[in-house]
């Protein structure tokens, strides 16, 4: 193994990093279920429409009242999570920093609560966005590196070593 640490970054998950986390994965990474969302959405709202030409008001408004409904309610989901998380969730409620340490062979994230290794083809994918890396192990699980959390490095340094042993999954959004 390459023992040389490359980059080193320390995030806090607080209340506001994770609703970012679950805004960006409510809204950038599932495309395919806002697609759909979406297209449900507008098809509620033309039965309105389709109402209001027929004449039949009370119809229309339960179709449109509908529409604005899921809307709102799709736009307020990362909070709604977020919240019931944090609830729930004792190890976020301890505030714990997550260690992050990238050699060149490796990842080794760390808290109070555990380490663990990681080879970079375990990711599955990286996104980096104008305030932090997301690292998927899968389509659930994410690591969450806040861009104005480093300790050795710096967010270019990181970028340049992910796009490297990533390629293709590697995403700057």
């Amino acid at each position: 193994m390459d023992d040389e640490l490359l980059v080193k970054n320390e995030t806090e998950y607080t209340y506001d990093k994770y609703l970012e986390l679950n805004r960006f994965n409510t809204f950038k990474v599932k495309k395919t279920a806002m697609v759909i969302l979406i297209v449900s959405i507008s098809i509620i709202f033309l039965c309105g429409v389709l109402m209001i030409i027929l004449g039949e008001y009370s119809d229309a408004v339960i179709y449109i009242a509908l529409a604005i409904a899921f809307t709102v309610f799709f736009i307020f989901l990362p909070t709604l999570q977020t919240r019931k998380i944090f609830k729930s969730d004792k190890m976020l409620q301890q505030k714990i920093k997550n260690n992050f340490e990238f050699y060149n062979d490796r990842i080794e994230a760390s808290n109070t609560k555990g380490n663990s290794k990681l080879k970079y083809e375990d990711l599955y994918r990286v996104y980096e966005t104008d305030k932090a890396f997301y690292m998927y192990l899968n389509r659930i699980q994410v690591f969450m590196l806040s861009k104005d959390s480093f300790i050795i490095g710096d967010a270019e340094k990181l970028a340049n070593l992910l796009q490297e042993k990533l390629g293709k999954n590697y995403k700057k959004v």
